[in-house]
């Protein structure tokens, strides 16, 4: 009821303590000319429609001088983890110019990520640093000026009641020629373990930038039995952007490929192993879903297909034929592993 702007920022929750001491204060007719003060905002607990855990134990120390506000060693709890952070505003009056450092210790992902289906839990261990600076704190002010870094690293991953590479092989096998001789080749332990209700992650890394009202972001995830690297955007408005391969390991590449020659197209140019890319995607972040790209695929089977039926022609590159499939095939030569898929129909939201 005190702060009725607050909800329109999606805080649903906001009580705790809070104290002012005013050190000095000079007024004259033309209102407040200097003013330094001291405060503290503690035993905060904050709901927002945006995280499912609540922040607790919000504790917030600030001086303010010369028209300008420190934010001293400040800290919360997120769910079970910790959150610290400090900064400073610069000419509070006007320019409201800021710089805030976050760390984040030990958030639980289980705690934090919004439900996208009721079936699939997420588990993990969060750590990460963020870096804030911009002017203004009214929207749109506050989204177009703010610039920042983001740093940060999931230990211990784990997806419950839904297996990625079950989920992506599955799609695969309505390829034709292609998706069952896939399946089919895999090595049996490898084959098991896609069969397992669930995806374990070693460790995610995410490093992203911060710029006009956009989060632009790089991720590399090291699972059990694959490896995969995406990149792309969030805006301010959950709009996300995807564009992603999957690896699989050096052995069981190995293995596919001397069983099914053929699939050596697949091979990475970098490390020989074979990268499977995800379908590209705009749309609501709530409503992603790691696709392969099957439109590629299958593309670059028949092309390699065609390529063992024509035999020597296509060797000798003075004929051109090769940069004719190409065209025709929507295939260009490039590093796979430099996440550059091409070809292949984005996907829409569902």
């Amino acid at each position: 009821e005190t702060f009725p702007a607050a909800r329109d920022i999606g805080l649903q929750k906001l009580k705790g303590i809070f104290n002012t001491r005013i050190n000095e204060m000079i007024a004259n007719p033309g209102g407040i000319q200097a003013m330094t003060l001291n405060g503290s905002l503690t035993g905060a607990v904050i709901g927002t429609e945006l995280i499912p855990a609540d922040v607790s134990n919000f504790n917030c120390y600030y001086e303010y001088a010369a028209n300008n506000l420190d934010i001293l060693e400040s800290s919360f709890n997120l769910g079970t983890g910790r959150v610290s952070f400090k900064g400073r505003v610069e000419d509070v009056p006007a320019k409201q110019m800021f710089n805030i450092e976050v760390k984040a210790d030990k958030i639980l992902l289980g705690e934090v990520i919004p439900e996208f289906d009721p079936h699939v839990d997420v588990h993990g261990n969060l750590n990460g640093t963020v870096v804030l600076k911009g002017a203004g704190f009214q929207i749109p002010d506050l989204i177009e000026n703010a610039r920042g870094q983001v740093g940060m690293i999931v230990r211990d991953g784990r997806i419950e009641n839904f297996n990625v590479l079950k989920f992506i092989f599955d799609r695969i096998s309505g390829i034709p020629a292609l998706g069952n001789v896939f399946l089919q080749a895999l090595p049996p332990s490898y084959q098991q373990r896609i069969n397992v209700n669930e995806t374990v992650f070693d460790n995610i890394d995410l490093n992203a930038t911060l710029e006009n009202g956009s989060l632009s972001y790089m991720a590399n995830a090291v699972a059990d039995i694959a490896g995969i690297e995406a990149r792309g955007n969030l805006d301010w408005k959950s709009q996300f952007s995807f564009r992603g391969n999957l690896h699989l390991p050096q052995d069981t590449s190995d293995e596919l490929i001397k069983k099914v020659p053929e699939f050596s197209a697949l091979r990475g140019s970098v490390n020989g192993r074979i990268v499977i890319p995800f379908a590209p995607y705009q749309g609501p972040l709530m409503k992603f879903r790691p696709l392969p790209d099957t439109e590629y695929l299958a593309k670059i089977i028949i092309r390699r297909e065609l390529g063992n039926v024509l035999g020597d022609v296509l060797k000798d590159d003075k004929s051109g034929l090769n940069d004719i499939l190409g065209d025709i095939f929507g295939i260009k030569p490039q590093k796979r592993d430099e996440l550059s898929p091409d070809g292949g129909n984005e996907q829409k939201p569902q």
